[in-house]
């Protein structure tokens, strides 16, 4: 759960789940509690701090749930009413603010730990656009990145706003894997309440996927991954798990796939293991 200063409550970012924050440790009963992280509000505070005098803004979801307040920040952001906006990767999309001269990055490495295999890719791809930021007017721009992985391309090529290298690098990786563009991806989803019940129905079906891939000879064009718990392995008493596909192209998918999806729309009715398929998905988690 997230601790939100300004509710003062823990809230869950998954569920309506809502707690109170807790005076002691549950533990050891320890009443020294310190907050830790990142987050635009723990940010805002030390920057608060640390610079008395500037005047800062927020924006972040939280804060865009209010409309007329939103609209206000960033108003006040163009009109220079405000000298610092902190906030969210959100901020770094479809606004257009004149005469910024220094954008800074905290963690840059949150998004490229993902167990994602696009998160090299995303995260390229938000630090373009946040340096993109800077130097839209008539004074320069300067971009500061925080980050444990200095020496990543991801970061390195985003610094540097060296497309070229980062595609040259990014393809290699996904070649080496079979990864699209390199393949087609199909991402098979499990849920239900009972995880073991979960587990059989996914390994029954991988294994059927595998059987069907073996008598069709396409062994070396198709891979299975998984199944594998997702990011998020369990929301609301509900099991989360993930089967990939990836197949040479899209006939050899929808050969291997089209039976067996069809026999289990049928025979899992029963069990009521939610299944659900996403072809070319938009991410691996």
């Amino acid at each position: 759960m997230t601790f939100h200063m300004q509710e003062q409550k823990l809230l869950c970012h998954y569920c309506p789940a809502v707690k109170k924050v807790p005076v002691k440790c549950p533990k050891c009963e320890s009443p020294y509690i310190r907050f830790f992280g990142a987050g635009t509000e723990k940010v805002e505070e030390e920057f608060r701090n640390k610079f008395p005098d500037a005047r800062v803004a927020r924006l972040d979801s939280d804060v865009l749930t209010n409309k007329k307040i939103s609209s206000k920040i960033l108003d006040d952001f163009s009109k220079k009413k405000t000298d610092v906006l902190i906030g969210t990767q959100m901020i770094a999309k479809g606004f257009d603010f004149h005469n910024i001269t220094l954008v800074g990055v905290i963690s840059a490495d949150t998004m490229l730990n993902m167990p994602d295999m696009f998160a090299s890719e995303r995260t390229f791809q938000i630090l373009c656009q946040v340096t993109g930021r800077t130097g839209r007017g008539e004074l320069e721009g300067e971009c500061v990145i925080q980050t444990y992985n200095p020496d990543n391309y991801a970061i390195t090529c985003a610094a540097a706003s060296d497309f070229t290298s980062f595609y040259a690098n990014e393809s290699e990786i996904r070649r080496s894997l079979f990864y699209p563009p390199f393949s087609r991806m199909v991402k098979i989803s499990f849920a239900h309440g009972e995880e073991t019940l979960l587990l059989e129905t996914a390994a029954k079906m991988a294994e059927e996927i595998a059987i069907r891939v073996s008598a069709l000879g396409a062994g070396g064009r198709i891979k299975i991954s998984g199944p594998a718990p997702s990011l998020i392995p369990k929301i609301q008493n509900i099991y989360r798990y993930n089967l990939f596909i990836y197949a040479g192209s899209e006939e050899e998918i929808r050969d291997s796939l089209f039976d067996i999806l069809k026999k289990y729309s049928f025979t899992n009715k029963k069990q009521c293991v939610k299944i659900a398929v996403d072809v070319s998905p938009n991410n691996t988690y």
